[in-house]
């Protein structure tokens, strides 16, 4: 802002160029004086100054009277609030008791300008409320134009303010119009009074030109100030200020040197507020790093306000134009990342809608979409911290991963595709079915139809070919179930059905009443595969070979028929011979109890399965019944056992792998037991038994035979072994010398087991000298 130094006004008073005459002017006008206002009272009653319209207004109208007083008389009255008076039509006029007398004026020249600081430094009190001191500072709420006429007004330099008070007006109202002076004709010759008032015009001249120079640095509106020359050193080289004599010229120096820090504190202030603006639009999620070196931004630009505090404007000016360069480029940053962030969740979702609604089970790929899927949680929270660039490239490497996942994917589709075809042609059909099984996930439902279908014909049409018709009639039901009205499948049931007819005279009953069944010899695979659900190490599937047909007891020796056995032979069975057997306690587990087949601790008839015989007493049993019929009996081989209990069948089971889909195939652990025993979690069927039940008291396997999953276990005539890889031909197991202590084969279920124990596959041994609660036996007839 301009700063200027003034001098005392004494316009009016003793001893100045213009002192009252005694006489009135009766030309003057009278006016009412009761409706009249002093300015001294109007400003009284205005503390914060007048209304800046009004005053501008006022200051029109003081500067006609001023002037129409001068042209007319060569001198005015006093001017001050004092002797300012306002009428009723809100004009302004100079008191008549003072402006109507006759003043002497020698030179009008001699003190040039007293009137216009007269009336600018009573302007400055309507405005202000106060009047100016001897530096009088900007009003606060007016327009920098009134200020800076007023002030320019007030200055100590006479040269530089307005030469007559209706130039003064112009400048408060905006309409001064300064012509400029052409320097090219020759100066007419001038007396030293018109050579003075000369000096002071042009000294007006410049001033006021560096008036506009300083209001134009206030109120330009550009992003920055651009640096600007020295006002003070442009002008002194105008011819203007050239033909000026030194001491004016120097004091016209003076005054714009004013100009000067006016436009470098105006181009501080500028670059302040444009960093303030910059600042502004810093978002609220940044980067950690971004954050730290927009702090070290916001430091730099600190010391531009210390600068200023000091006087250093135009390096302030410097800082903070560079600090908001740096700020900006700051945030252009922020926003470039931002845009790539978006531009990355915008590729990320399109991927998801590329992808299966169901992955396959193939650990890669299920591993690169759970590491995807962490990668976009990751991208989430930097994202909420700010971090859009680190954001974007987890984004990308989680894009990355899935069109990874995609390609392990499809190429898993293609093995099953594989595996379905060579199973079909090796006749492993019940893994085909798992194929399909899977597949049925990832393709269209339309497409694994019709290679169910397929698959279940050929299924049926092998079996059929290789007697194994209790397979081949579940392969042709199952595709009767997608297609009722298929013509070959209906065809090969009716082909299956016929067989079965006639199959129902190869059955035998014994002189014990047994009813055995006829079992064609056939190869198949021994054991279960890795993914079969409860899978054991012991259980490695291999190829078995059966040469000879064998007959088997369609149900396990009852307690009457080993009773027949008991009677007949005096037999002393292991366990009422050491006097005990295992039973189960009253949580489940196993325990050492009194207890034998005449008496398990729980009731039984004559037609549930006899327990508590060791393998010792099931074979002194084979060997009598031999005696009495003449004819070989013994108990089965492992082999023998679980290729009559698959009954062509390849799952888990005889109804298929889920030990959860059908109701009541068996006596086993199942909800009836688990009442009594609630520590043990076995099958969701009711049984309805909690210990044995009458054999054949559940449906049958394919080949006829009851109780394969359940009821008791059985006593296989093999020594416990492992398995070996390569095929084999009716395995026996090891050979072993009488009396030998090896453990004997556990095969089938009991009504204790759980699901992973009824399996076909699943092995047991104990003991031959050993008995339990849970185990019986069944035999098998030499053809």
């Amino acid at each position: 802002m301009l700063v200027r130094q003034r001098t005392r006004l004494l316009n009016g008073g003793p001893g100045s160029a213009c002192e009252p005459m005694v006489r009135d002017d009766v030309n003057s006008p009278q006016k009412d004086p009761q409706r009249r206002t002093p300015l001294a009272q109007l400003i009284a009653g205005a503390p914060g100054g007048l209304d800046a319209r009004r005053v501008v207004k006022w200051a029109r109208d003081l500067a006609v009277d001023i002037d129409q007083r001068l042209d007319r008389r060569g001198c005015h009255g006093m001017i001050d609030a004092d002797h300012v008076v306002i009428d009723a039509d809100d004009r302004a006029h100079l008191e008549a008791g003072h402006a109507d007398r006759n003043l002497l004026l020698d030179d009008v020249a001699q003190v040039p300008g007293d009137d216009v600081r007269a009336l600018a430094a009573t302007l400055y009190e309507a405005l202000a409320g106060r009047r100016p001191d001897d530096d009088p500072a900007p009003i606060a709420g007016v327009e920098v134009r009134i200020n800076m006429g007023l002030l320019a007004a007030l200055g100590s330099q006479r040269s530089a303010c307005p030469q007559r008070v209706s130039d003064l007006a112009a400048i408060m109202e905006g309409t001064d119009d300064i012509e400029p002076v052409a320097l090219s004709e020759p100066a007419e010759p001038v007396s030293g009074r018109s050579r003075r008032l000369s000096l002071s015009i042009a000294a007006g001249v410049l001033a006021v030109t560096a008036v506009g120079v300083a209001t134009w640095a206030w109120l330009e509106r550009t992003p920055t100030v651009p640096p600007q020359p020295q006002v003070a050193a442009v002008l002194e080289q105008t011819p203007l200020a050239q033909a000026l004599p030194a001491a004016p010229r120097r004091r016209v120096v003076e005054e714009l040197a004013d100009v000067d820090r006016d436009i470098e504190v105006a181009a501080a202030a500028k670059a302040r507020r444009q960093w303030d603006t910059t600042v502004a639009r810093q978002p609220d999620l940044l980067s950690a790093q971004l954050r730290a070196e927009a702090a070290r931004i916001a430091e730099s630009a600190a010391w531009g306000d210390l600068l200023v505090e000091d006087g250093r404007y135009t390096e302030a000016q410097s800082i903070y134009e560079q600090a908001v360069a740096a700020m900006t480029r700051l945030l252009d940053q922020h926003a470039d990342s931002f845009r790539a962030a978006d531009a990355a969740l915008d590729r990320w979702q399109q991927m998801l809608a590329l992808g299966p609604e169901q992955w396959s089970n193939v650990r890669a790929v299920q591993l690169d979409c759970a590491d995807a899927e962490a990668l976009v949680e990751d991208a989430r929270l930097k994202r909420l911290a700010g971090r859009f660039e680190d954001a974007a490239d987890s984004l990308d490497d989680a894009i990355e991963l899935r069109q990874s996942a995609i390609a392990r994917h499809e190429g898993r589709v293609a093995e099953l595709l594989d595996q379905l075809t060579r199973y079909r042609d090796e006749g492993r059909f019940n893994e085909a079915i798992a194929v399909l099984d899977e597949l049925a996930l990832y393709r269209v439902p339309a497409e694994i139809r019709a290679a169910r279908i397929e698959t279940y014909l050929a299924w049926g049409r092998a079996r059929n070919r290789r007697s194994s018709r209790g397979e081949a009639r579940r392969a042709v039901d199952a595709l009767l179930g997608l297609d009722p009205v298929h013509a070959e499948g209906l065809a090969l049931r009716r082909t299956i059905a016929t067989y079965w007819q006639a199959r129902a005279g190869d059955l035998l009953v014994n002189s014990l009443s047994q009813t055995l069944v006829l079992v064609e010899p056939e190869e198949f695979r021994m054991g279960s595969p890795r993914t079969e659900l409860f899978h054991q190490r012991s259980e490695q599937q291999h190829t078995v070979r059966l040469s000879r047909p064998f007959w088997i007891g369609r149900i396990e020796v009852t307690r009457g028929q080993f009773a027949q056995f008991v009677a007949a032979t005096a037999h002393l069975t292991d366990a009422e011979a050491a006097g005990w057997s295992l039973g189960l306690g009253t949580a489940g587990q196993w325990q050492r109890s009194e207890i034998s087949w005449r008496n398990p601790g729980f009731d039984q008839a004559d037609n549930h399965p006899v327990v508590c015989v060791s393998w010792n007493d099931a074979t002194a049993f084979c060997a009598w019944l031999s005696g009495v019929e003449g004819r070989t009996y013994r108990l089965p081989t492992e082999a023998q056992w679980e290729y009559a209990c698959r009954a062509g069948t390849e799952g888990a089971y005889g109804w298929g792998n889920d030990p959860y889909r059908d109701n009541a195939r068996g006596n086993a652990a199942d909800e009836t037991w688990m009442e009594r025993f609630p520590d043990m979690v076995g099958f969701t069927w009711t049984d309805g038994y909690v210990f044995t039940s009458p054999v054949a008291s559940f449906p049958t396997n394919d080949w006829g035979m009851f109780d394969v999953h359940g009821n008791v276990q059985e006593w296989c005539v093999d020594v416990y072994a492992p398995y070996d890889a390569a095929t084999a031909i009716d395995p026996v197991g090891p050979s072993v010398a009488i009396g030998d202590r090896s453990p004997r084969v556990l095969r089938g279920g009991s009504f204790a087991s759980l699901p992973a124990a009824c399996r076909a596959a699943h092995r047991d041994a104990s003991p031959p000298n050993s008995s339990f609660v849970t185990v019986g036996f069944r035999v098998v007839l030499e053809d």
